[in-house]
This record gives C-alpha cells, sequence and structure tokens, in this order.
C-alpha cells in the first residue's frame, strides 16, 4: 500500500472531487471550434460541461496534496485542497498530471485575440458586452479592437443562447520557412510481434527487415520556403522559425521521379535508415540475432555482428556472415554462409546453403550445401554437399556423425582415438544410387509389358493401325483403344527414363573419381564409401587418399594429396550500393 509520504495516494484520481467532466478533450474541442467550426453549436453545448467563472472550484484534493499541478489560469489552497479558475474559461484536465483553463478572452497566440463564449442565457453569471470590453482592456494590446464585432456577437450569444467564437484583434502570423526536406512516407516501423489466429503474440515475428521490390514509393520532397516574421497583437515582430534540418537524406539506390517531387526505389532490395540517410542496399547489418529483431527474412545479404541465437530462424536470398556463433537455429541461405565462429545444432536446428559454408567449426549440426563445405573442424554432424568438403585449417579434423560429399573429402585426420563412429561418403551417394536401380527396374518392367501388349495385338497392328481398329468389331473398340492409350504412355514414360537412367550414368562416371584424403591419417571406426562400395577402417591409418579403381572396381589407396590453399581460401559478402 502506498503511504503518504510516496506521493502516490495524491496522484490517484479517486482522491479527488471533479467539478467538471474530466472524460472530454476540452482542448480539441476548443481548437476545432477556433480553427474551423464556429457555428457547430454541438462543440459549445460539449465546452459548456467545463466552464468555469473566476474563483469558482473546479477541482478538490481529499488529501489537500496538488498531486495534480495547478497549470495556467488555475490556483490550488493548499489549506483546503481546492483548485480554483483565475479567469472565465473552460477547464482543461490532461488526464493525470495537470488542470488548467482556457479563458474566453484567450491571446495564446500572440499574434491575434480570440473570443469564445458558451451558451450562457441560462448562466447564474452571464458576461455583457462591457464584461468583455473590461477583460479585453486589461490586456496591453497596441493594434486595433474590433468592438463592434465583439458586441454583436455577445448580444446574439445572450438572446439565442447559442455559443460565438470571433477573432477580436489581429495581426499577423509567422510563417515558418524551411530548406527542401525529404518527408519520409515508407513505414520503417517494428512490430511487437506477429498475432496467431488463438490470439497469441509470436515475439519472434516482428519484420524486423524492409525488404522491398524496385519501384516503391519511399519518400517525397517538400519545396524548400522561406520564413516569413509576423506582427504580434503588441505590435512586435514575431520571429519566424527556419528549419534547416531536411529530416532526411538520400542515399543509394533511390531515384527521384521526372515530377522532382515522389522517391521511389531503383532495385529490389532492403530498405535502410542509417543516421537519417535513407538507402536501398543488398545488404543489411545488424547486431544480433534474438527478441530484439526477432527471425530475419532478408531479400539480400545480412551481416550479423554477434551471435544467433537458439530458436531464431534466418532466411535470406543473398549470403549470410556472422561474426559470432549460429546455435540452434533454422537457416535457410540462398547464397554462402560464413560463420567467423562456429555453427552448433541443437532440436530447433535445420539449414539449407545453397552456396558455399564457412566455418571455424560445426558441431552437432544438420546442414545441406550446394556448395563446398569449409570449416576448422567438424564433430558429431550431419553435413550432405554437393560439392566438397575440406577440413585442412586449424585441428582439420572430422570426428563423428556422417559427412557426404559429392566431389571429394580432404580433411586432415578423420576419425578418433576413441574409435567414435564415423561415415564418409564421396561420389554418388546411396539415394541417387537407389534412384538410379529404380529406373532400371522400371524401364525393364515397361519394356516387358509393351512385349506383352504387342504379343496381344499382333504384327497387324504395327503395319497399319487405322486399319486394324476398323476390323474390330464396335464393341471392342474402347478397350483396344484403352490398351492402345496405355502402350503409348508406356513408351513415352520408358523414353524418358531411359534417358535419365543415361544422364545419370554420365553423372557417377564423373564421380567415381572423388575421393577421400586424409593427411595425416583415418581411426578405426571411419566407414568410407565411394561409388557404393565400403570400406570399413579396423586399424589407424597414416595419411592416405582412398579412391575408386575402375580396373579393380574396388576401392583403392595412394598418397594424399592436399589443395591449393586458394581453392578454400574465405571469401566476403558482394555488397551492391552503387
Amino acid at each position: 500500500m502506498a503511504t503518504e509520504n510516496s506521493g502516490l495516494l495524491s496522484m490517484d484520481p479517486n482522491n479527488y472531487e471533479y467539478s467538471f467532466d474530466n472524460t472530454i478533450n476540452v482542448r480539441e474541442i476548443y481548437d476545432k471550434i477556433v480553427d474551423s467550426e464556429p457555428n457547430n453549436q454541438l462543440l459549445y453545448a460539449e465546452l459548456l460541461k467545463n466552464y468555469a467563472v473566476t474563483g469558482e472550484q473546479i477541482l478538490k484534493s481529499i488529501t489537500k496534496r496538488a498531486g495534480i499541478k495547478a497549470g495556467k489560469n488555475v490556483k490550488f489552497d493548499k489549506m483546503t485542497g481546492i483548485y480554483r479558475s483565475t479567469v472565465f474559461g473552460y477547464v482543461f484536465y490532461d488526464g493525470m498530471n495537470s488542470v488548467s483553463v482556457i479563458p474566453v478572452i484567450n491571446v495564446e497566440e500572440k499574434w491575434r485575440g480570440v473570443m469564445v463564449l458558451p451558451p450562457q442565457k441560462q448562466l447564474k453569471r452571464q458576461l455583457s458586452s462591457d464584461d468583455i470590453q473590461n477583460l479585453i482592456a486589461e490586456i496591453p494590446i497596441r493594434l486595433m479592437v474590433d468592438y463592434d464585432k465583439v458586441n454583436q456577437l455577445v448580444e446574439e450569444n445572450l438572446k439565442f443562447d447559442e455559443g460565438v467564437c470571433c477573432v477580436f484583434v489581429e495581426g499577423k502570423k509567422p510563417i515558418d520557412g524551411n530548406v527542401q526536406k525529404v518527408i519520409l512516407d515508407y513505414d520503417m516501423s517494428i512490430e511487437t510481434g506477429k498475432k496467431s489466429e488463438d490470439g497469441s503474440i509470436d515475439f519472434k515475428e516482428r519484420s524486423f527487415i524492409h525488404n522491398i521490390d524496385a519501384g516503391i514509393q519511399i519518400a517525397h520532397f517538400i519545396p524548400e520556403n522561406p520564413a516569413v516574421d509576423g506582427l504580434d497583437i503588441y505590435d512586435e515582430v514575431l520571429e519566424a522559425h527556419y528549419d534547416e534540418d531536411p529530416c532526411y537524406k538520400i542515399g543509394n539506390n533511390l531515384k527521384v521521379e521526372a515530377d522532382g517531387i515522389n522517391i521511389k526505389s531503383a532495385i529490389k532490395g532492403i530498405l535502410v535508415n542509417n543516421n537519417n540517410t535513407i538507402s536501398v542496399s543488398n545488404v543489411i547489418e545488424i547486431e544480433k540475432v534474438d527478441l530484439s529483431t526477432g527471425n530475419i527474412e532478408v531479400d539480400g545479404s545480412v551481416i550479423i555482428k554477434e551471435n544467433v541465437t537458439p530458436g531464431f530462424s534466418i532466411k535470406t536470398e543473398g549470403d549470410i556472415k556472422v561474426n559470432g556463433n549460429i546455435e540452434d537455429a533454422k537457416i535457410n541461405c540462398g547464397g554462402n554462409l560464413i560463420v567467423s565462429g562456429g555453427i552448433i545444432g541443437g532440436p530447433e536446428s535445420d539449414m539449407h546453403i545453397n552456396g558455399k559454408v564457412y566455418a571455424s567449426f560445426i558441431r552437432n549440426a544438420n546442414l545441406i550445401s550446394n556448395g563446398d563445405v569449409i570449416a576448422n573442424q567438424i564433430v558429431n554432424s550431419d553435413i550432405s554437399c554437393n560439392n566438397r568438403v575440406i577440413v585442412l585449417e586449424g585441428k582439420g579434423v572430422i570426428i563423428g556423425g556422417s559427412v557426404k560429399a559429392l566431389n571429394g573429402i580432404w580433411a586432415k585426420s578423420i576419425g578418433a582415438i576413441s574409435e567414435s563412429k564415423t561415415t564418409i561418403v564421396v561420389g554418388r551417394d546411396a539415394e541417387a544410387y537407389a534412384l538410379f536401380k529404380n529406373i532400371v527396374t522400371t524401364v525393364k518392367t515397361n519394356r516387358e509389358e509393351i512385349n506383352k501388349y504387342k504379343t496381344l495385338l499382333g504384327s497387324e497392328y504395327f503395319k497399319d493401325p487405322k486399319a486394324f481398329i476398323q476390323r474390330i468389331p464396335e464393341n471392342k473398340r474402347e478397350t483396344i483403344k484403352a490398351i492402345l492409350k496405355k502402350v503409348t504412355n508406356l513408351v513415352k514414360e520408358t523414353a524418358e527414363l531411359e534417358e535419365k537412367r543415361k544422364q545419370m550414368s554420365e553423372e557417377f562416371e564423373k564421380l567415381s573419381s572423388s575421393s577421400v584424403s586424409s593427411m595425416e591419417g583415418f581411426f578405426p571406426g571411419v566407414t568410407v564409401y565411394i561409388s557404393n562400395i565400403r570400406k570399413y577402417i579396423t586399424k589407424k591409418i597414416s595419411g592416405t587418399e582412398y579412391f575408386y579403381s575402375k580396373e579393380l572396381r574396388d576401392i583403392s589407396e595412394k598418397a594424399p594429396k592436399t589443395l591449393p590453399p586458394e581453392e578454400y581460401a574465405p571469401i566476403d559478402i558482394k555488397r551492391d550500393d552503387n
């Protein structure tokens, strides 16, 4: 419970007695009357609810403490805890912190004086023309006052019981100037999260990255305007403000339309605001991937300065560069994956890389790559690579798990003294070979079935198919047509499968030259597959290259040859910011 000394009690709205409607936004209603709707009597009716005369109680603090601030034209009595109006006007309460009164004779804007009277015929204290003139006379106005207009409206106010408004004295409003400004049209706000169908919020989906297509409206220019000084009601100059802030600056890959006003994206990419400079880039830099960013989806490349937190995902059309670690994350990368630290797998981990993979280490990860996989060590991971796996820097070890590479594997050492089960596969993999065997079997089956139907139909059909069908009784023609259609489809399918078999055979022939090279050797527990032939390592083997011997139709070995360093040197992200 809050104590009196804490000050919290005095700020509680329940500790006040209100003599006005505290739910009304008086300022909004007043401004609407003055600036656009001077004859709207419904607005005056709302104002009347919060009308106060000089000295009238508008608020009382039960605790007699001024938790709510006494603003303009309000006085607080510490003895009674009562807030009183010091003018005739309208009580404005901001909801918690302050209460003020907007006077009926208002010169808040120094360049003009405004009179706003509510319907007052039924009020106990009415304001006459003389009262209004006296209120105006208290202000040291140096410009001419339109008393005729004031008197006329006051009389109408009392006669018809309607609210009235007028500007009774007017100088000149200053006109602020500005340099040419760039105003942002594109919403670059970041969502708190994405609402699911069940009403819950997924805080990982924040739309942190703004992907855009070419030709999207980004911003527009507003022209430069000079500053024009004004004149206040005291016959003094009102200096105009000149804003030299252009708001935003135009960066790379944005184009100004022929109208010289509208600004659009010139390329497909990522909209970036860097210190109020707006650009479209193919690369975005962020600190890290966590709840502050949510999951990342980029129509380009991304550089992450720190880590990718467990449980998050990244999807890009381009490259991913991580200066820290990736841990238990979903990665779908359209380009290369470059990790200065390591890749650490987990229950949520799932990684598909279209390009190359560079990492200091890969541990307990499931990773599929269309390009090379290059690391200093690979431990207990499941790697599938459509090119090469190269582990020649640092420790250079492959220990545990399964590593598959179509075009060869190079490492300093494969396996461990602990005889960790390690599977190494190069050349055609099991899935491809199973598909190949299935194609061969299907072709054989199709040919047998085609020959069966040929025997059934007889040689006459193949000499003249049309004449053959004409000789078939009408009640059997549909059956024969169905058979003929099936034969046609089988012939077409078989031809397509034969072409596929031929292509795969040629590819297998190329891949049969793939090898596994370990500069320092293999440990027991390693199983090597080349062209679907297996070799199980039962003892420590010194530096060796295993390859498929066409003459022996078996795995053979020779002295290993390392790769030139330039073939596995790290690469960097290419930028298109020009």
